[in-house]
């Protein structure tokens, strides 16, 4: 079932004053639904009934009625004429306090989810005036009086009461200084309470307000209210007259909302102190932060706003194209595949990235018999191989984790596998990462590098430290030992074949690295 909210502004209006009494009151008011939309221009259905005494006191009248809300979702109608088997004019209205209790299906129906309640403050002067008509009254017994104080009734005389008033007005003090002055001598402090019974606008919200006006009553100055932000939690705004002209318009500026958040600014303050705008703090003494929309102090603290552009503008470089730098001073283009970002050569460095260097290993079976890290170049040959082919590494080295420069690492078998899925398999995969032509690769190379990847056959280091392969295969490690642990994963490509085959290697063997963005 749909909950809405009725906002009551019930007009309580007696037909006019006759010498018969109309037997009938109007009644208005506006539907809205939870999301605070009004409920325009639809047949709802209505319980209204009158009870005596307390809001769940006897009801001694009800009926119902199926009106019709108009394009404002105001609703009209008048008690007395309802669907009822209750007599309207029975009621004594000498014998109050009397309550109105409605009753709303937004449906149209009678499945009343949505009730409120609320005293009849006067009653209708044409209806009470039947009753009172009959009344004898006799002059009340006037008791002693106090002079400048205010007598009250107290049910059986004329009596004293704390309203002091001698041009100015005090309660609960005979003295008052001020044109209003409140005290109290003794319990809990000195309480006003403000009573919105009609929760009608007044300016910029609903709700109960004090306002400050200029001396000849024409202009208002500034106003401090209260708001209701629903759920029954209270709001306090502050208003002030921004217009520069006589106006009782006032516009609101700070507020505290009612889990105790500042808002300067703004009527929804999401911290402790919500500014919207920028704050001048001036002093020798001032050591706290100021957020504004362009940082420029060391004591700035940028907005949200600001960093959030700021993330959008490193997002945008991230997908760039690139150059990244080993602790060697190498350097490296970089390309993005998918959501991976790859560098585009293979790796060349001589040191691990805490600058520590890496053991350069000539000798074939010194080669042969590492269980440790070690780097050669392709036939021990820097001066033509480095630059085009870069280093390679034994899987030990691959092991230590700082081979990659710092914020890249080698990739695990897993993302080697990401990037041919989504180059479409490892059967085509090959063609779209290898450089084209004949360069490099032996003839009869089947590439296309669509991807910018640019594979090399950089060859490799095996068998008794002997060097093979290069133009005719590349290798590359991946950082995932294999099943049984005298090897580990690497895959490599062909020049005559466009795929990338998910290999193994023994973990000596040197071969390609080529790392990937952390």
């Amino acid at each position: 079932m749909k909950r809405i909210f009725t906002i009551l502004a019930a007009v309580l209006l007696t037909a006019g004053v006759f010498a018969q009494s109309p037997e009938k009151m109007s009644y208005q008011a506006v539907i809205r639904d939870d999301g605070d939309a009004l409920i325009a221009n639809t047949d709802i259905g209505m319980q209204i009934s009158i009870r005596q005494g307390t809001p769940d006191g006897t009801a001694v009248y009800t009926e119902t009625h199926t009106p019709t809300t108009n394009a404002n979702g105001l609703v009209s109608l008048e008690i007395g004429t309802g669907t009822t088997s209750d007599n309207f004019s029975l009621i004594d209205w000498s014998v109050g306090p009397y309550f109105i209790k409605t009753e709303t299906d937004t449906d149209g129906g009678t499945d009343y989810t949505i009730t409120g309640t609320s005293q009849l403050l006067s009653v209708p002067y044409a209806l009470y005036a039947k009753t009172a008509a009959g009344y004898t009254e006799t002059d009340p017994e006037v008791g002693a009086n106090t002079e400048n104080y205010l007598s009250k009734w107290d049910g059986a005389a004329l009596v004293t009461s704390t309203i002091f008033d001698n041009g100015n007005i005090g309660i609960g003090t005979n003295d008052p200084s001020k044109i209003l002055e409140i005290s109290k001598s003794s319990g809990s402090g000195a309480q006003i309470d403000l009573i919105d019974l009609n929760s009608q606008s007044d300016g910029l919200g609903s709700g109960s307000k004090i306002r400050f006006r200029t001396s000849n009553n024409s202009n208002t100055l500034a106003r401090i209210g209260v708001v209701d932000e629903f759920n029954f939690g209270g709001a306090i705004q502050f208003e002030v007259n921004q217009a520069g002209v006589a106006s009782d318009i006032t516009t609101e500026v700070m507020r505290i909302n009612k889990s105790g958040r500042v808002g300067i600014g703004t009527v929804s303050p999401s911290t402790l102190l919500d500014v919207n705008g920028v704050i001048t703090a001036t002093g020798a003494n001032f050591t706290g932060t100021t957020t504004v929309p362009t940082p420029v102090d060391p004591t700035d603290a940028a907005t949200k706003a600001y960093v959030d552009a700021l993330l959008t503008q490193i997002q945008t470089l991230q997908n760039q194209p690139g150059i990244v730098k080993d602790v060697d001073g190498n350097l490296y283009t970089t390309l993005k595949i998918g959501n991976q970002v790859w560098l585009g050569e293979n790796l060349r460095t001589t040191s691990y990235n805490d600058g520590t260097g890496i053991p350069l290993v000539t000798e074939n079976m010194s080669w042969l018999n590492l269980t440790t890290p070690g780097y050669c170049w392709y036939d021990n040959d820097a001066a033509t191989y480095k630059a085009t082919y870069g280093a390679l590494y034994n899987w030990y080295t691959v092991n230590t984790g700082k081979l990659c420069p710092t914020g890249w690492h080698v990739p695990t078998d897993a993302e080697w596998t990401t990037l041919t899925t989504y180059l479409g398999g490892e059967s085509v995969a090959g063609g779209k990462l290898k450089e084209t032509g004949t360069t490099h690769w032996y003839s009869l190379n089947i590439a296309t590098n669509e991807t910018g990847f640019t594979a090399l056959p950089g060859g490799s280091r095996g068998q008794y430290g002997a060097f093979a392969y290069v133009g005719i295969s590349g290798f590359w490690w991946a950082a995932t030992e294999y099943t049984d642990p005298i090897y580990a994963w690497s895959p490599f490509m062909y020049h005559n074949i466009g795929d990338v085959f998910m290999s193994f290697c023994m973990k000596y063997v040197g071969i390609s690295v080529r790392c990937v963005r952390d």
